[in-house]
């Protein structure tokens, strides 16, 4: 797990535009974009944003009491082409993928928990596959397993700003008095290559939760669950074994490469996904491509390589997904697309760069598959 004083360095993806143009034709994709997440959920609560407001901030430590409003500086490396990329990955670190998936969660308290944070998640785990420990495991710990570390704030400080503004389901009270919390579960979560483990864990972590009443936070996709916006999003989209991938994960935007990337996936031991050099345009359409990458991938028995990897909107078993994706491609569309996955060095989590075959510039092959996956007018 990451050291716990350091934010993710992200900034997030939310002033989606009405229309987005593919080659000469125009996809709509706001509403479908937000019918993509909320679709196959339609118990989630009514004031739980699918976005946020436009967060400018750049990366930077984790001090107690961060906000993710902050005026922060920092030096960005010139974004690198799609074309050099591609070039640069064969002499590139040879790719690493995930061995186990690793998630880190917490729960924050007002001032403490209703029960015993250790006593709590033992009987959160009762009953499942789920082991738990205090404190570190032992190295001959099988996975899945959950490790607990009870702290005070001091030492994994609240996140505040938009991303709090934004918590799932989280009351105005609620969003006022956590900046003033006293004390936080850490529970780093380890599990084996697959789906079903983060299904066992999301039950626990929801059960846990309720036991001690506290706030639930993803730090990986840093959002912040009242516990029913858990349970709606983490547990209820799930069908037939497999999971709504848009639920867990969150694609945020880097500004420095023009990137759209995912935060999420590394919880089933996938890597994560991104696509550098995005026009405006482009943005809308190029959010949902991968958000079908993503479902594609949490679905195959094979994790994604480098390599040409298919995306097929009809072999999507997630019935959810798929329904608000048709809603979103003209009736004349391929429906897939063949994405060139290569790896990204220096990354700190496994990701796999995506890129696009054919002739011409990057923007301009990422037209041509946004066009052949989604269709146009024309």
């Amino acid at each position: 797990m990451r050291a716990m004083n350091h934010r993710v360095a992200v900034i997030v993806l939310v002033a989606l535009f009405t229309t987005c143009f593919v080659g000469t034709g125009a996809i709509a994709t706001l509403s479908v974009i937000k019918g993509i997440v909320n679709a196959a959920a339609d118990g989630l609560p009514a004031q739980d944003p699918l976005t946020t407001e436009p967060d400018e901030s750049a990366p930077a430590p984790r001090p107690p009491t961060p906000s993710d409003d902050e005026e922060l500086s920092a030096a960005d490396p010139a974004p690198a082409s799609d074309d050099e990329l591609l070039e640069d990955d064969a002499e590139a670190d040879e790719f690493a993928p995930p061995l186990m998936g690793a998630a880190e969660f917490a729960v924050f308290h007002q001032d403490k928990a209703k029960l015993d944070p250790w006593v709590a998640l033992q009987k959160a785990a009762k009953g499942t596959r789920v082991k738990v420990f205090k404190g570190e495991a032992p190295a001959s710990a099988i996975a899945p397993y959950l490790e607990l570390r009870d702290l005070n704030v001091t030492d994994y400080a609240v996140i505040a700003g938009k991303t709090l503004e934004n918590g799932r389901g989280l009351t105005p009270a609620v969003k006022l008095a956590l900046p003033r919390a006293k004390r936080v579960s850490v529970i780093d979560a380890w599990m084996p290559l697959g789906v079903p483990p983060m299904h066992e864990v999301s039950k626990v972590m929801h059960t846990y939760a309720q036991l001690t009443g506290g706030v639930l936070w993803d730090e990986e996709s840093q959002e912040y669950f009242s516990t029913d916006a858990w349970k709606a999003r983490r547990l209820d989209t799930w069908e037939k074994g497999v999971p709504h991938a848009s639920f867990h994960i969150t694609i945020f935007t880097d500004a420095a490469d023009k990137g759209l990337r995912t935060a999420g996936l590394k919880h089933f031991g996938l890597p994560e996904l991104k696509i550098v050099n995005v026009p405006p345009e482009s943005e809308d359409s190029a959010l949902a491509l991968l958000q079908a990458a993503a479902q594609i991938a949490v679905e195959d028995p094979e994790p994604p390589q480098p390599g040409i990897y298919p995306v097929r909107l009809d072999s999507m078993k997630h019935q959810g997904h798929k329904k608000a994706l048709t809603e979103l491609v003209f009736p004349k569309a391929a429906r897939k697309v063949d994405l060139i996955l290569t790896n990204s060095p220096g990354a700190k989590v496994p990701t796999l760069h995506v890129g696009f075959p054919g002739t011409g510039s990057g923007p301009e092959r990422l037209a041509a598959g946004l066009k052949d996956f989604f269709g146009s007018e024309d």
